[in-house]
């Protein structure tokens, strides 16, 4: 990198990192909240079709979009396998 680009890079960090008003506990917050979400989505949801949670969020989307598609007077394509019925 030549020294005008080190300059603009050093440059943008300042002001990015310069107005920044965030304590320990914005940033212990922040942590934690990623954490948690981890954990929930190691726990929970899984891999596709394996989580409890994960099967039981697809079923509502499922059952959902088929009676948004029936709502809407649409046919099941016989050419889709695994369509809505």
């Amino acid at each position: 990198m030549s020294s005008y680009e080190l300059a603009l890079d050093r440059r943008a960090k300042e002001i990015e990192w310069g107005n920044d008003t965030c304590d320990q506990y914005d940033y212990r917050i922040a942590a934690f909240c990623g954490l948690a979400a981890g954990v929930i989505d190691a726990l929970f949801v899984g891999a596709p079709g394996q989580g409890a949670l994960g099967r039981l969020t697809d079923k509502g989307a499922d059952g959902y979009g088929r009676r948004a598609f029936l709502h809407g007077g649409q046919k099941p394509s016989p050419f889709v396998p695994g369509a809505f019925p």
